[in-house]
């Protein structure tokens, strides 16, 4: 087994700096799991006290079974790749990915040799051992900094926002190849990134962090379509989220207070009537119509209009001060800025957070 354990793990820095607090997860053996989460939510010191490289203050951590609190990080078997590669220069791309098992990995030459080039395959690059890391591009880098972690046969990968330099096309296309090649390895595998897209698309589960402790975790659907706070409804994708009061509920739905409007949306279990709440709808349920019959009908004005090839996303003032971001099919109206426009929305797409 190679599962990755935290139990109620604190990291305090020197002057009483909180980067984690009490935060616990579990990554299954063979999972992909990405920590996601604005700047300073201590998602990369989380990843930092798996591989070692930070002693938490308080909590346990454990990897394949075995307690990993106190053992130093050259004794994990762990992988790892940051953000900027790390490459060494002034060595080729074969003494890149042979580093780890030449360097106190007990592998004889010609094993070593014979591993250099299983990795090159595996990541697609067979016949570049005697190229310079200079002379590869940054996908290509990329995929040797992979290897080279791969190459010593860790327990578990750790990633540190390893796409984050590269182009929006390329980073795409690495998405892919790197949830391909980590499904064929199998291996257990931790990734940090700000980038909810990249979350969405290569999670087996995320683990949405914010201020230390994690929100949520769950599939890319759940934390989605299912967000449990306001924090993970609003930082997961896009989401027009309208605050109110509840003034009325019952086992088919509830009424939430707007001010200029009033919302009807589906029924959370806790909910009281004077209760504040907000009411997390996603843009694709935000239909941008000349009429409509849906539950929800709201007045607005667009502030500004973009076509995105299959559909155009509107962005509307509401009667509350606030705005709105809806969706216009391609067989639906043509709204201009300045526009004004009805939103509707079925009380079904309205979910209740509390926090």
């Amino acid at each position: 087994m190679s599962d990755i354990v935290l139990e109620g793990v604190d990291k305090v820095y020197p002057g009483g700096v909180e980067a984690v607090t009490g935060a616990s997860l579990v990554v299954k053996d063979g999972e992909f799991v990405t920590i996601v989460g604005p700047s300073g939510c201590g998602k990369t010191t989380t990843l930092r006290m798996i591989a070692g490289f930070e002693h938490p203050t308080h909590g346990r951590v454990g990897i394949g079974g075995d307690g990993m609190t106190d053992v130093p990080p050259d004794e994990r078997n762990t992988g790892m790749v940051f953000q900027d590669f790390a490459l060494f220069p002034h060595m080729t791309v074969g003494e890149n990915i042979a580093y780890g098992l030449t360097i106190g990995g007990g592998w004889d030459e010609a094993d070593a040799k014979n591993r250099v080039e299983e990795m090159l395959e595996l990541v697609e690059l067979p016949g570049f051992a005697d190229r310079d890391p200079e002379q590869l591009s940054g996908g290509q880098q990329q995929r040797v900094a992979l290897a080279r972690a791969l190459a010593p046969e860790p327990e578990v990968l750790l990633l540190d926002e390893p796409l984050a330099s590269l182009d929006k096309k390329l980073r795409e296309s690495m998405q892919v190849e790197l949830r391909r090649i980590q499904e064929r390895v199998g291996i257990t595998t931790v990734l940090v990134t700000h980038n909810q897209k990249e979350a969405l698309t290569m999670s087996d589960r995320i683990a949405v962090m914010n201020d230390g402790q994690f929100d949520q975790v769950g599939t890319p659907q759940e934390v989605y379509n299912r967000p449990e706070t306001r924090f993970v409804a609003d930082f997961v994708g896009t989401a027009n989220i309208f605050d109110g009061t509840v003034v009325d509920q019952s086992p088919e739905k509830i009424t939430v207070d707007c001010g200029a409007f009033e919302i009807l949306a589906t029924p959370h279990d806790g909910v009281t009537v004077g209760e504040t709440v907000s009411v997390v709808v996603r843009p694709e349920h935000t239909r941008v119509e000349t009429t409509t019959e849906a539950a929800n009908v709201i007045e607005g004005n667009v502030e500004v209009s973009r076509f995105l090839g299959d559909h155009v996303e509107c962005h509307i003032s509401l009667p509350t001060g606030t705005e709105a971001v809806g969706i216009v099919t391609p067989d639906g109206p043509s709204p201009t800025t300045g526009s004004q426009v009805t939103v509707g929305i079925d009380a079904e797409d309205c979910l209740v957070v509390t926090d």
